[in-house]
Order: structure tokens, then C-alpha cells, then sequence
């Protein structure tokens, strides 16, 4: 699919104007807070001010084109936007139930989340495309830097570090702040090797972004920044950020080829090797890194399925259990974060949001992706909502501005 490739390298900025070039930029600066770099946590002011000033300039911008009109005339945008709408309704509605109408809650979120959403969904498709060149560039300078020094601390540098402590996370137990990048430390952390996370709070959130990017920019590996980002993702040792590579690259490569028999025995083949390189490499190294993080993950378990299936704890396993048995709390949710019953973290996959969003808010949370990709004709498109998919059932963070961006932008 040359198609993205060349309207991204094509892109004709100078059609953009400087007010929807400075919007673009405080978007792409509210898709990184929500990826929670170590200098944002606990800045929620921050955010705040990033999302009232895409809105201003959003504003300003169709004031000064006079595009009032084309934004009612827009179908996508308004039926992207009318989904959105009942999302974020059902969202609070369940909450305000739950929590005896928490108005300080619903404006905090309708200023940093439904107003920057909203600002994205009515940019034109032009600045959507800047957007994810901008986002992708901004992103790979930031693994560049924090990888560069990561590579010295790795061959034994001495980098001066200082303790971080996250400020609502009582999961990990601190981290070591080499400014450039951090390393995350906890109870269960076994030291053979660092992980890379950059200056993300976790190695799979890192992955996870970069394994997203990487689709979205269709796995061009001519261009520096996707070489960059596939390194990033390789030392992150995150077994689902591989996963979410591999499965993309092959959903990508099957779609854009013309012989698709061809290119599914291919993969068959490719698949099956990998799956016996591994084999053998974990038998003969079983004490290695690449055996310890990823391979010995893959076993098989009775009670889990695979030994790395471990993003939820099996207390909060059991509760949900016995949520889902219950037919209208399973529908409505049940409006209770699972931070509040889990203060000290360690709970994270696609039940979270079913256990607070219910299953008519997972509905919605579809139907608004799909709203972006339902009028498209190009089968990649639906393959990036397979890969998001993948994604929610691992890490519920379906309604991170950065995701949301990327797929959006996309989908164009």
C-alpha cells in the first residue's frame, strides 16, 4: 500500500494553516501526557491547559476560514462525533449513578477528554495526516534520545540517576530517573536484564505505541523514524508489543499483497518457524533474556492459559467472575473504578472496562472506532481495529487521546 506512504511524504503542509499547525501541535502534546511520560505525572493542569487551548484555537481557525458551514455539512465527522457523544453520556451516566453525581468529575473530563476528542474528530483530513507525521517524528526523537543513553547505561556507563516515586501508583516501587530515561523498579522485578521504557512509565506501554505507529506508518523501514521505533520496541521485551508487531506486519503484508494464497502460506510457514526457533532456543538457553522475558511466558498454564497471562490478579479474577454473572450490572457496569478497589495497581486488560463500562459501554466504544473506518474501502483500515483490538484485551487504554489519535488519523 504505496497510498499513506506517499501522502505522507507528499504531505503539503503549507496548506495547512499556522493556526491548525499550532493546534495540531497541542494535540499531539495531549496524546503524549496520555502516555504518561515521568514530567506529566501528577500535572493535570497541564492537560487541562493543552485541551482549552486546542479548543481555542479550533475555534479561531474555522472563525477565520469561515468553515461553519462545512463542518454541518460534514456526514463523517458528525456521525463519528454523534457516537462519541453516546459514549462519553453512557460513560458518566454509569459513573454519576455510582457516585452521587461527581460534577467536579464530569467537567475535569469533559475538559480533557471530550474537548480535544471533539477538536480531532472536526480537524479536516489534511491535518488528521499531519497529525500522525508530526505525532510519529515527535515520538521517534523522543526514543532516539532516551535509547542513545539507554545503550551507554547498558555497556556499563555510570549515568548519575535519581529516585522517582510515582504519585498514584503504589504498584511499582520507585523508579531511577536518568532524565533521558527511567527504569522501573518493583517488588517482582528479577535484574537480568533493563528493560527500555524511555520516558514512559511502563516497557509495554513504550511497545505498545510503537507496535500502533508502526502500522499506521505501514511499516516503511526506509524511513529512519520506523527503524527507531522498531528498535524501541524490541528492547522493551514486551511480549504483547511483539505480538501486536508480528500479527500487524502480517495483517498489513496479507492485505496490500496481490496473491493472497501465496502470501498466506508464507505466513503459515513463517509462523511455524518461529514457533520451533523458539522452542529449541528455550530448551538450550533457558536462563537467557530472550528465554526469561518472552519465550517462558508462552507455556502453556491450566488455569491461565499461558504462563504470561497475568494482567489481572486473582482477586480481582474472581470479583469479575461474579460481576459477569450478574445480568444488569454485567449491561450498566458497575461505575467503580478498578483503581479505587485496587489502589496499589496491578490490575490491567480488556475486563477492567467491562468491569467499570459495562458491556453496553464496550458496545459504544466499538461503534466509535468503527465510525471512522465503516465508509472506507481499503481492507488495511480494518486491519489497524483488528490490531486495536488486540491491543484493549491486553491493556484497556482504548480511550487514550494517543490511540484514539493514531487510528483516527489513520483512517483518512
Amino acid at each position: 500500500m504505496k497510498r499513506f506512504i506517499l501522502k505522507l511524504n507528499m504531505l503539503p503542509k503549507d496548506n495547512i494553516s499556522l493556526l491548525g499547525k499550532i493546534k495540531v501541535f497541542i494535540l499531539s502534546m495531549i496524546a503524549l501526557y496520555s502516555i504518561q511520560p515521568y514530567f506529566f505525572w501528577d500535572k493535570n493542569i497541564v492537560l487541562v491547559g493543552f485541551s482549552i487551548l486546542s479548543f481555542f484555537f479550533a475555534f479561531l481557525e474555522v472563525f477565520q476560514k469561515k468553515k461553519y458551514l462545512e463542518l454541518l455539512i460534514n456526514k463523517e465527522a458528525i456521525a463519528t462525533f454523534s457516537v462519541f457523544l453516546l459514549f462519553f453520556s453512557w460513560w458518566h451516566i454509569v459513573f454519576f449513578w455510582s457516585t452521587k453525581l461527581n460534577v467536579f468529575g464530569f467537567i475535569s473530563s469533559f475538559i480533557v477528554f471530550f474537548l480535544p476528542v471533539s477538536v480531532f474528530i472536526f480537524s479536516t483530513d489534511l491535518e488528521k495526516r499531519y497529525f500522525l507525521f508530526l505525532f510519529t517524528f515527535i515520538f521517534s526523537i523522543i526514543c532516539f534520545v532516551s535509547f542513545s543513553f539507554f545503550i551507554l547505561y547498558l555497556f556499563g556507563f555510570s549515568l548519575p540517576y535519581t529516585k522517582l516515586y510515582h504519585p498514584k501508583n503504589a504498584f511499582y516501587d520507585y523508579f531511577e530517573n536518568y532524565r533521558f530515561f527511567i527504569i522501573v523498579r518493583s517488588g517482582n522485578f528479577i535484574p537480568i536484564f533493563f528493560r527500555f521504557q524511555s520516558i514512559f512509565t511502563e516497557p509495554g506501554h513504550l511497545g505498545m505505541m510503537c507496535a500502533l505507529l508502526l502500522y499506521a506508518n505501514e511499516y516503511n523501514f526506509k524511513k529512519i523514524h520506523n527503524i527507531i521505533l522498531l528498535l524501541s520496541l524490541i528492547f522493551s521485551l514486551s511480549l504483547a508489543a511483539y505480538i501486536l508487531f508480528i500479527s500487524g506486519l502480517f495483517i498489513y503484508k496479507y492485505f496490500s499483497s496481490k496473491r493472497k494464497i501465496t502470501m498466506i502460506f508464507v505466513l503459515s510457514c513463517t509462523i511455524v518457524l518461529l514457533i520451533l526457533l523458539g522452542i529449541t532456543y528455550y530448551r538450550m538457553n533457558p536462563d537467557s533474556v530472550l528465554s526469561q522475558r518472552i519465550l517462558s511466558r508462552l507455556i502453556l498454564d491450566k488455569d491461565k492459559g499461558i504462563a504470561g497471562n497475568n494482567r489481572n490478579t486473582e482477586q480481582f479474577t474472581k470479583m469479575f467472575s461474579e460481576f459477569s454473572s450478574e445480568p444488569i450490572k454485567f449491561l450498566f457496569g458497575s461505575g467503580t473504578t478498578v483503581t479505587a478497589l485496587f489502589p496499589k495497581g496491578g490490575e490491567s486488560s480488556y475486563k477492567n472496562f467491562v468491569f467499570e463500562h459495562g458491556l453496553l459501554g464496550l458496545i459504544l466504544l466499538i461503534f466509535f472506532y468503527l465510525s471512522s473506518v465503516i465508509n472506507r474501502k481499503a481492507p488495511v483500515l480494518y486491519g489497524m481495529f483488528f490490531l486495536w483490538s488486540l491491543s484493549f484485551i491486553q491493556r484497556p487504554y482504548a480511550i487514550w487521546t494517543s490511540q484514539i489519535f493514531i487510528f483516527m488519523s489513520y483512517c483518512v
